[in-house]
């Protein structure tokens, strides 16, 4: 699970076709164990941080 949201916050971030990214997406308590990766979520956030939206995207009302 976790590989196949990494893939998508790459591409998201790559393109700029982003709304609403992020790692926590998967943590719910269906997931368990997820929030055990720290590190991961820190990267794949510093991913999304570092990242910019398409301008239309970052206006959306």
């Amino acid at each position: 699970m976790k590989e196949l949201c990494e893939v998508g916050v790459g591409a998201a971030a790559a393109t700029g076709r982003w709304a609403a990214l992020c790692t926590s997406n998967f943590c719910g308590p269906q997931f368990h164990g997820m929030w055990r990766d720290v590190a991961w979520h820190q990267r794949l956030t510093r991913i999304i941080h570092a990242s910019r939206a398409e301008v239309s995207l970052a206006r959306m009302p």
